[in-house]
């Protein structure tokens, strides 16, 4: 069961939203700078490296029992960031936690969103949010200052699910879990 997704697929030519949300970092699982869904810009490759401005896996623990990836991803981010470190961890076979540091250069705001499949699902308080599925849960705790602002917002359902190919069910109505936190470093 999928508890977290992403935007998901959009018609290049006939959604209205896919330049301007499903292309763009706002359709992702992933923090925007300043509510900007275009906070991100193209990383270079290895293949065609001009700058040498890509995300870097800084390091990697697998075992038995849990695996972890540590990564650095301030490089696709225009310059706004000093840092922004990104540890993942799953503590087998159970949990899944995720750590994000992040550095302003400046003083910024910062909305770090996750895509949930059903808004129907999510319940919140001041500092978590709990999504229920059919079969399995998710819990979100988050571990930063007290000036953190926790939402629920709809998402967008793509175009060609109100085309005529479309599938003949309704489809559920996703939702982005927004965390704001303004004019800090965030630490999650």
């Amino acid at each position: 069961e999928n508890l977290v997704t992403e935007a998901g697929y959009a018609d290049y030519y006939k959604d209205p939203y896919y330049d301007t949300y499903f292309t763009q970092a706002a359709g992702h699982n992933t923090v925007l700078v300043n509510g900007d869904p275009a906070s991100q810009e193209v990383a270079d490759t290895l293949a065609f490296s001009a700058l040498h401005q890509y995300p870097k896996i800084s390091s990697v623990v697998t075992s038995m029992d849990f695996d972890a990836v540590a990564s650095e991803l301030q490089q696709v981010y225009r310059g706004r960031l000093e840092r922004f470190t990104r540890r993942i961890a799953f503590i087998k076979p159970d949990y899944l936690i995720v750590y994000d540091e992040l550095i302003p250069k400046e003083r910024e705001s910062f909305d770090w969103l996750l895509h949930l499949p059903d808004s129907a699902r999510i319940e919140t308080t001041a500092d978590t949010a709990v999504y229920t599925g059919r079969t399995a849960s998710l819990a979100v705790r988050f571990l930063s200052p007290a000036a953190l602002k926790l939402s629920v917002t709809n998402g967008h359902l793509p175009y060609s699910t109100f085309n005529p190919v479309a599938p003949a069910h309704v489809p559920m109505q996703p939702a982005i879990l927004n965390l704001r936190l303004v004019n800090q470093q965030l630490k999650i």
